[in-house]
Protein backbone atom coordinates (compact mmCIF):
# COMPACT_ATOMS: atom_id res chain seq x y z
CA UNK A 1 0.00 0.00 0.00
CA UNK A 2 1.31 3.46 -0.92
CA UNK A 3 0.91 6.50 1.29
CA UNK A 4 2.33 10.01 1.30
CA UNK A 5 2.85 12.88 3.70
CA UNK A 6 3.12 16.60 2.90
CA UNK A 7 4.03 18.62 5.98
CA UNK A 8 2.86 21.96 4.61
CA UNK A 9 -0.22 23.13 2.75
CA UNK A 10 1.02 23.72 -0.83
CA UNK A 11 -0.02 26.86 -2.62
CA UNK A 12 -3.09 26.18 -4.78
CA UNK A 13 -2.55 26.55 -8.51
CA UNK A 14 1.04 25.29 -8.42
CA UNK A 15 2.39 22.86 -11.00
CA UNK A 16 3.00 19.26 -9.94
CA UNK A 17 6.37 18.29 -11.43
CA UNK A 18 7.50 14.65 -11.53
CA UNK A 19 11.21 13.84 -11.92
CA UNK A 20 12.20 10.17 -11.87
CA UNK A 21 15.35 8.57 -13.38
CA UNK A 22 15.78 9.01 -17.14
CA UNK A 23 18.46 8.50 -19.78
CA UNK A 24 21.43 10.67 -18.77
CA UNK A 25 19.74 11.21 -15.37
CA UNK A 26 18.75 14.63 -16.67
CA UNK A 27 15.46 14.91 -14.76
CA UNK A 28 17.20 14.09 -11.48
CA UNK A 29 20.07 16.45 -12.25
CA UNK A 30 17.62 19.25 -13.05
CA UNK A 31 15.74 18.96 -9.75
CA UNK A 32 18.92 18.40 -7.72
CA UNK A 33 20.24 21.67 -9.17
CA UNK A 34 17.14 23.48 -7.89
CA UNK A 35 17.64 21.83 -4.49
CA UNK A 36 21.31 22.86 -4.48
CA UNK A 37 20.31 26.44 -5.28
CA UNK A 38 17.80 26.27 -2.39
CA UNK A 39 14.92 27.19 -4.70
CA UNK A 40 12.89 24.25 -3.41
CA UNK A 41 12.67 22.68 0.05
CA UNK A 42 11.71 19.20 1.20
CA UNK A 43 8.13 19.09 2.51
CA UNK A 44 7.17 15.41 2.42
CA UNK A 45 7.59 11.95 0.98
CA UNK A 46 5.89 8.98 -0.66
CA UNK A 47 6.15 5.69 1.23
CA UNK A 48 5.76 2.55 -0.90
CA UNK A 49 5.81 0.40 2.27
CA UNK A 50 7.70 -2.50 0.71
CA UNK A 51 10.07 -4.96 2.47
CA UNK A 52 13.06 -3.88 0.37
CA UNK A 53 12.59 -0.21 1.32
CA UNK A 54 15.57 2.10 0.87
CA UNK A 55 16.53 5.03 3.08
CA UNK A 56 18.28 8.16 1.85
CA UNK A 57 20.81 10.07 3.94
CA UNK A 58 20.92 13.73 2.93
CA UNK A 59 22.96 16.28 4.89
CA UNK A 60 23.08 13.90 7.84
CA UNK A 61 19.31 13.34 7.87
CA UNK A 62 17.53 10.05 7.15
CA UNK A 63 14.65 10.40 4.72
CA UNK A 64 12.53 8.43 2.24
CA UNK A 65 13.77 7.67 -1.31
CA UNK A 66 10.75 9.29 -3.01
CA UNK A 67 10.69 12.85 -1.74
CA UNK A 68 8.36 15.81 -2.20
CA UNK A 69 9.76 19.32 -2.53
CA UNK A 70 8.05 22.67 -2.88
CA UNK A 71 9.12 25.89 -4.54
CA UNK A 72 7.32 29.15 -5.12
CA UNK A 73 5.46 27.88 -8.18
CA UNK A 74 5.79 24.11 -8.10
CA UNK A 75 5.56 20.87 -6.15
CA UNK A 76 8.28 18.38 -7.10
CA UNK A 77 8.11 14.60 -6.66
CA UNK A 78 11.49 12.98 -7.23
CA UNK A 79 13.74 10.02 -6.53
CA UNK A 80 17.24 9.00 -7.56
CA UNK A 81 16.34 5.31 -7.73
CA UNK A 82 14.82 3.41 -10.67
CA UNK A 83 11.21 2.40 -10.05
CA UNK A 84 10.29 -1.27 -10.31
CA UNK A 85 7.51 -1.78 -12.87
CA UNK A 86 5.31 -3.41 -10.22
CA UNK A 87 5.04 -0.04 -8.42
CA UNK A 88 4.25 2.12 -11.47
CA UNK A 89 0.45 1.92 -11.05
CA UNK A 90 0.63 2.71 -7.32
CA UNK A 91 2.89 5.71 -7.85
CA UNK A 92 0.75 6.94 -10.77
CA UNK A 93 -2.38 6.82 -8.59
CA UNK A 94 -0.51 8.63 -5.81
CA UNK A 95 0.65 11.37 -8.20
CA UNK A 96 -2.94 11.91 -9.38
CA UNK A 97 -4.15 11.98 -5.77
CA UNK A 98 -1.51 14.60 -4.88
CA UNK A 99 -2.61 16.61 -7.93
CA UNK A 100 -6.22 16.55 -6.74
CA UNK A 101 -5.53 17.16 -3.04
CA UNK A 102 -3.17 20.08 -3.68
CA UNK A 103 -5.42 21.54 -6.41
CA UNK A 104 -2.47 21.77 -8.76
CA UNK A 105 -2.68 23.57 -12.09
CA UNK A 106 -1.21 20.71 -14.17
CA UNK A 107 1.10 17.70 -14.06
CA UNK A 108 4.51 18.08 -15.70
CA UNK A 109 6.87 15.13 -16.18
CA UNK A 110 10.57 15.62 -16.90
CA UNK A 111 11.94 13.11 -19.39
CA UNK A 112 14.68 12.43 -21.92
CA UNK A 113 15.01 11.46 -25.56
CA UNK A 114 17.96 9.25 -26.40
CA UNK A 115 19.72 10.98 -29.32
CA UNK A 116 21.46 8.71 -31.81
CA UNK A 117 24.58 10.87 -31.86
CA UNK A 118 26.21 13.72 -29.98
CA UNK A 119 24.91 17.18 -30.85
CA UNK A 120 26.39 20.59 -30.15
CA UNK A 121 23.26 21.56 -28.25
CA UNK A 122 20.50 19.46 -26.73
CA UNK A 123 17.02 19.90 -28.22
CA UNK A 124 13.90 20.41 -26.10
CA UNK A 125 10.61 18.68 -27.00
CA UNK A 126 7.17 18.34 -25.46
CA UNK A 127 3.92 16.40 -25.58
CA UNK A 128 0.83 17.99 -24.06
CA UNK A 129 -2.78 17.23 -23.21
CA UNK A 130 -5.18 20.05 -22.24
CA UNK A 131 -2.10 22.20 -21.65
CA UNK A 132 -1.53 25.50 -23.47
CA UNK A 133 2.14 25.26 -24.44
CA UNK A 134 4.20 28.33 -25.23
CA UNK A 135 7.85 27.43 -24.65
CA UNK A 136 10.42 29.28 -26.70
CA UNK A 137 12.85 26.88 -28.39
CA UNK A 138 10.75 23.78 -27.71
CA UNK A 139 9.32 21.54 -30.45
CA UNK A 140 6.17 19.43 -30.33
CA UNK A 141 7.06 15.75 -30.59
CA UNK A 142 4.81 14.27 -33.29
CA UNK A 143 6.13 10.70 -33.20
CA UNK A 144 7.85 8.62 -30.56
CA UNK A 145 7.36 6.41 -27.52
CA UNK A 146 7.08 7.14 -23.82
CA UNK A 147 8.08 4.46 -21.32
CA UNK A 148 7.68 3.59 -17.66
CA UNK A 149 6.21 5.86 -15.03
CA UNK A 150 5.97 8.96 -17.22
CA UNK A 151 3.98 7.00 -19.83
CA UNK A 152 1.66 5.70 -17.11
CA UNK A 153 1.08 9.22 -15.77
CA UNK A 154 0.49 10.56 -19.30
CA UNK A 155 -2.14 7.92 -20.04
CA UNK A 156 -3.87 8.38 -16.67
CA UNK A 157 -3.95 12.16 -17.19
CA UNK A 158 -5.52 11.67 -20.61
CA UNK A 159 -8.04 9.20 -19.19
CA UNK A 160 -9.09 11.62 -16.44
CA UNK A 161 -8.87 14.75 -18.61
CA UNK A 162 -6.11 16.36 -16.52
CA UNK A 163 -3.81 19.09 -17.88
CA UNK A 164 -0.52 17.33 -18.65
CA UNK A 165 2.85 18.26 -20.15
CA UNK A 166 5.87 16.04 -20.78
CA UNK A 167 9.09 18.02 -21.20
CA UNK A 168 11.84 16.00 -22.92
CA UNK A 169 15.43 16.98 -23.63
CA UNK A 170 17.80 15.16 -25.97
CA UNK A 171 20.77 13.33 -24.51
CA UNK A 172 23.29 11.04 -26.16
CA UNK A 173 25.02 9.80 -23.03
CA UNK A 174 24.38 7.58 -20.03
CA UNK A 175 26.37 9.86 -17.68
CA UNK A 176 24.60 12.78 -16.00
CA UNK A 177 24.01 15.24 -18.86
CA UNK A 178 24.14 18.79 -17.51
CA UNK A 179 23.43 20.42 -20.88
CA UNK A 180 20.21 18.46 -21.37
CA UNK A 181 19.23 19.03 -17.73
CA UNK A 182 19.67 22.77 -18.24
CA UNK A 183 17.25 22.60 -21.17
CA UNK A 184 14.60 21.06 -18.90
CA UNK A 185 15.14 23.82 -16.34
CA UNK A 186 14.97 26.48 -19.05
CA UNK A 187 11.66 25.00 -20.19
CA UNK A 188 10.36 25.00 -16.61
CA UNK A 189 11.57 28.58 -16.20
CA UNK A 190 9.22 29.70 -18.95
CA UNK A 191 6.25 27.91 -17.39
CA UNK A 192 6.76 28.24 -13.64
CA UNK A 193 8.99 31.35 -13.47
CA UNK A 194 11.58 29.61 -11.28
CA UNK A 195 14.16 32.08 -12.61
CA UNK A 196 17.44 30.24 -12.12
CA UNK A 197 20.61 30.59 -14.21
CA UNK A 198 21.77 27.22 -15.54
CA UNK A 199 25.20 28.38 -16.76
CA UNK A 200 26.91 26.81 -13.75
CA UNK A 201 25.23 23.47 -14.42
CA UNK A 202 26.38 23.46 -18.06
CA UNK A 203 29.95 24.43 -17.15
CA UNK A 204 30.14 21.64 -14.54
CA UNK A 205 28.97 19.16 -17.15
CA UNK A 206 31.51 20.37 -19.71
CA UNK A 207 34.31 19.99 -17.13
CA UNK A 208 33.23 16.46 -16.23
CA UNK A 209 32.81 15.50 -19.89
CA UNK A 210 36.21 16.95 -20.78
CA UNK A 211 37.89 14.97 -17.99
CA UNK A 212 36.07 11.82 -19.05
CA UNK A 213 37.09 12.26 -22.69
CA UNK A 214 40.73 12.71 -21.63
CA UNK A 215 40.56 9.48 -19.64
CA UNK A 216 39.04 7.66 -22.62
CA UNK A 217 41.71 9.00 -25.00
CA UNK A 218 44.44 8.06 -22.52
CA UNK A 219 43.02 4.53 -22.26
CA UNK A 220 42.87 4.23 -26.06
CA UNK A 221 46.44 5.47 -26.40
CA UNK A 222 47.67 2.97 -23.80
CA UNK A 223 45.81 0.15 -25.55
CA UNK A 224 47.31 1.11 -28.92
CA UNK A 225 50.84 1.11 -27.48
CA UNK A 226 50.26 -2.34 -26.00
CA UNK A 227 49.04 -3.57 -29.39
CA UNK A 228 52.20 -2.21 -31.04
CA UNK A 229 54.40 -3.92 -28.46
CA UNK A 230 52.73 -7.32 -28.63
CA UNK A 231 51.24 -7.24 -32.13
Amino acid sequence: MTSYIIHTKPKEGSYLIVAFPTVGYISILAVNYLIHKKLVKEVGYIDLEVPEQLAVIDEGKITYPIRIFEGEHGIFVTTQFPVDLKFVKEITDTIVDIYNKTKSKAIITLDAINAAEEKKESGLFYVANKFDVNIKGATSLNEGVMLGLNASIALEARKKGLPFLALMAETHTSIPDGDAASKLIDGLNQITKINVDTAELVEEYKTVLSSLNKLIERAKSTQEKKSEMYG
